[in-house]
């Protein structure tokens, strides 16, 4: 579950060539071949990938010159539209989602698990929204057994340095 979508071209990561490092040196590994059940997003107002115009939104987002970034999002683009059954976005603020989180959770049943994460959505949110927003995942956390949960979060570290520096925490 993707909490803040955009276009939920997160939902499909696994089919992208990645390579993540870690902070002092050596590649993280990443499972590629994933039983999964489904693929949601929740976003307040979902862009389709599947539409042209939503698509030329999506690259003049990119500054010039990014073309490594460009070529990113192309790779992202493809594999969403090669993802079958599509993953279902739904326009649901981020405080609004976490109860049909309740309700996903109860669908994929015992022994199965519901990773919901986000990225860089903490700062987009007002503070009442954050707070609602955050205690509900708390709760839902909580209210799961063992192993049937996750919530990763990767957000900016200090939004008042220039630099992009990331932390990615993650709570079971």
């Amino acid at each position: 579950v993707d909490i803040g979508a955009s276009a939920g071209l997160n939902l499909t990561a696994e089919w992208l060539p990645l390579s993540w490092q870690r902070d002092g040196g050596g590649t993280i590994t990443r499972a590629t071949r994933l039983d999964l059940r489904a693929r949601v997003g929740f976003e307040p107002r979902p862009l389709d990938v599947m539409r042209a115009e939503d698509q030329r939104w999506l690259r003049a987002c990119i500054w010039p010159g990014q073309e490594a970034r460009a070529k990113r999002l192309d790779a992202a683009i493809d594999a969403f539209q090669r993802t079958a059954p599509a993953p279902d976005l739904r326009m649901k603020h981020a405080s609004s989602a976490v109860a049909d989180l309740e309700a996903l959770s109860a669908r994929v049943g015992p022994r199965g698990l519901v990773i919901a994460y986000q990225s860089l959505i903490r700062d987009y949110l007002g503070a009442a929204e954050r707070d609602a927003y955050e205690a509900g995942m708390l709760a839902w956390l909580r209210a799961g057994a063992k192993g049937e949960r996750a919530w990763a979060t990767l957000e900016l570290t200090d939004s008042s340095v220039p630099s992009f520096n990331c932390a990615i925490d993650v709570h079971v």
